[in-house]
C-alpha cells in the first residue's frame, strides 16, 4: 500500500507517497486511473492509500551500495480510505 501525502497533477505525474514509514516520490504509470482522477470520476482525499501492481528499480554502485531507487506504479487495483474517527465525548 501507498499512503498518499501529495499528488502531481502536470508534469510527470510523480506523487510522494508514504511506503514503510519513509517519504517516497513514485511515477504514476496507470494512464486510464489517472484520467479518471484528473475528471474528479474518483475520489481521493488526504490520508487515503492506494493499493497497486508497481515496479522497483534499484540501481547498485560495485560495492553493492544502493545508488539509487526508483518506484513506478503499474496498475492501481483500489484505494483504501481510513476508518472515520468518532468523538470520545
Amino acid at each position: 500500500f501507498f499512503k498518499i501525502k501529495s499528488v502531481d497533477m502536470l508534469g510527470h505525474s510523480q506523487w510522494t507517497v508514504l511506503r514503510n514509514g519513509r517519504m517516497a516520490k513514485v511515477d504514476m504509470l496507470h494512464q486510464s486511473w489517472l484520467q479518471a482522477y484528473q475528471e474528479r470520476r474518483l475520489v481521493l482525499l488526504p490520508g487515503d492509500s492506494l493499493e497497486c501492481r508497481y515496479e522497483e528499480r534499484i540501481i547498485y554502485d560495485a560495492s553493492h551500495n544502493e545508488l539509487e531507487r526508483h518506484l513506478s506504479i503499474i496498475e492501481v487495483m483500489r484505494i483504501i480510505t481510513p476508518p472515520v474517527q468518532t468523538s470520545l465525548a
